[in-house]
């Protein structure tokens, strides 16, 4: 999952019709990940010069202890160059924004 949140935290900088292919990935597992108990996982850039970015994602447990974390180098690049679907079918993927999405969050 930290693959997608580092992606989706690319999503403000390069637009939803532009994705990050990676690059590297890697991810460090530290604690377990319960089943059936709520999650948060964050993904921040970390850095960007345009067409490459970096970033982190974390998984945090109830008690805000990092269960995991991810660290990955991403190449931007449309929609169109990397997978064969339409950007504009809510059948093949789409970001759903809600009114409760929050503007900011604080990562412990």
């Amino acid at each position: 999952q930290g693959y997608d949140a580092i992606c989706r935290a690319m999503m403000p900088y390069i637009g939803e019709e532009k994705w990050g292919v990676t690059i590297s990935l890697t991810t460090k597992y530290k604690k377990p990940v319960p089943i059936n108990e709520e999650i948060r996982i964050i993904g921040k850039i970390t850095s960007d010069n345009g067409q490459v970015y970096e970033g982190e994602g974390y998984i945090l447990l109830n008690d805000d202890k990092i269960a995991a974390t991810a660290k990955g180098t991403y190449l931007c690049m449309g929609l169109d160059k990397i997978a064969e679907m339409d950007p504009e079918s809510k059948e093949d993927w789409f970001v759903e924004k809600k009114e409760s999405d929050p503007k900011t969050i604080n990562i412990p």
